[in-house]
């Protein structure tokens, strides 16, 4: 419809354009064909007793007849009366009010269902005007040619406008459409649908790859979250799987005081482990849904890693292993003092429950610039480097067994993670096998 209406108004435009260029060419004919014949007059005596010595109208002079032929006229009128004294050719065409000016004008006047263009020259001395005339039939005719070669070409133009833009506008819909069938095909059950990306990369091909990035990520957060259920569902279902069957077996006949005490130990031992780890769940799922929020204030941060070390120097003591502090003094930091707790006490109760007897712990707290670094290195076992890339992803553990003998629930340094990170920082991990492993906390200092 556009397009349609754009065509019009340009073939409109040109017809005016040249209607008003032949218009223009036939007054610029009349008016120096009025200037030439003005000349000669002016220069010749015109009255004899009151008679004009102007003669077109013999029927012998060849120039009238090549006047009649070409549907042009010269006459001369008196602006005074109104009259017509002398005229080349006989056509009835009024003398018009306009004519009697005493100024040169334009204008168009009818004759017998004809259009003449007459020009009126006024003489600069006397009352005459000169007028001279042109039939318009040509120009006319010119013009209604014009319009139908005008509206043939809007109407080619719209055609074949229409139908190209029909043709790109369907090969431009087929990868909408390759979006739309997609995306009907993807449900809860299979993410796994992508869009076939256009050979060119316009923007439809980068809305197609950007839909496919979305569903990648849509897809790989969904299998985390059935991993997560899954792992969540299985780490549950051990310890109450333990206290049940505790329970049966106590219950089962009559027990002594020291058999009831052993057996409310397990089960309180279990407890603990399930406290912990809905801890560790609700923590994370507050995390997940961006409702986790820091107390923020200025803290000494050296003061509270010593005190987390302090915290389980009797644990390492147990195990003879050597808790090294490499702490720079009265280190400001603007943090949530709890969660940074939780981090610390995270990653050095993890560096002391995998070094070995008689091992060491390193703790480095250093600043550089305007970032703090947290250091815990131990000489454990380390870890395979096939592991590392997903260290940090939640139950996550190299050695399930081991890891459930010393408590842990795999969820330490996934809510670490995401403790850096809500503080606007990152941890990284290094670790080489038989050699130990060190896990870095870089923060910033505001």
């Amino acid at each position: 419809m556009i397009l349609c209406c754009i065509q019009v108004v340009l073939g409109g435009a040109f017809y005016i354009l040249i209607s008003n260029w032949l218009l223009g060419q036939s007054d610029s004919t009349l008016s120096a064909t009025a200037a030439q014949v003005s000349a000669t007059l002016q220069g010749a005596d015109l009255i004899d007793d009151g008679l004009l010595k102007f003669q077109f109208n013999d029927p012998d002079e060849p120039t009238d007849a090549f006047l009649q032929e070409r549907k042009f006229f010269i006459r001369l009128i008196n602006r005074r009366t109104g009259q017509i004294v002398e005229s080349s050719a006989s056509y009835e065409v009024a003398v018009s009010s306009q004519a009697l000016l005493p100024s040169a004008s334009y204008e168009t006047l009818r004759s017998a269902g004809t259009s003449m263009r007459v020009y009126s020259y006024p003489f600069d001395e006397g009352d005459y005007s000169l007028q001279v005339g042109v039939s318009l039939e040509e120009v006319n005719a010119t013009q209604a040619q014009i319009m139908r070669l005008t509206a043939l070409a809007v109407l080619i133009s719209i055609v074949l406008g229409g139908g190209t833009g029909l043709f790109l506008a369907n090969r431009a819909l087929v990868p909408i459409q390759a979006i739309t069938r997609t995306a009907q095909q993807i449900s809860e059950r299979d993410l796994s649908k992508r869009i076939t990306r256009p050979l060119v990369d316009d923007e439809l091909g980068q809305l197609a790859q950007t839909f496919n990035t979305m569903l990648d990520r849509v897809e790989g957060a969904f299998q985390r979250q059935q991993h997560f259920t899954a792992d969540a569902a299985h780490e549950l279902r051990t310890p109450l799987s333990i206290m049940q069957t505790g329970i049966d077996v106590v219950l089962s006949q009559a027990r002594d005081a020291a058999q009831y005490r052993a057996a409310l130990e397990a089960v309180q031992e279990e407890v603990q482990r399930l406290t912990s780890l809905t801890v560790g769940l609700l923590t994370l799922a507050r995390a997940d849904s961006h409702t986790l929020t820091l107390n923020r204030e200025v803290t000494d941060l050296s003061l509270l890693i010593n005190t987390v070390i302090d915290q389980v120097t009797a644990v390492a003591e147990q195990k003879q292993i050597t808790i090294q502090r490499e702490i720079v003094p009265c280190l400001a930091l603007n943090m949530d003092e709890g969660r940074i707790i939780q981090l610390a006490l995270n990653l050095i109760e993890n560096a002391v429950k995998y070094t070995p007897e008689g091992g060491a712990v390193t703790v480095i707290v250093s600043q550089t610039g305007d970032t703090v670094s947290l250091s815990v290195a131990d000489t454990g076992p380390g870890i395979p480097p096939e592991y590392l890339p997903r260290i940090f992803d939640r139950f996550y553990r190299t050695d399930r067994s081991r890891s459930r003998d010393q408590g842990g629930v795999g969820l330490g340094l996934a809510i670490a993670q995401h403790i850096a990170q809500l503080h606007g920082g990152e941890i990284n991990v290094w670790s080489q096998v038989g050699v130990g492993t060190r896990f870095t906390v870089t923060l910033p200092v505001s």
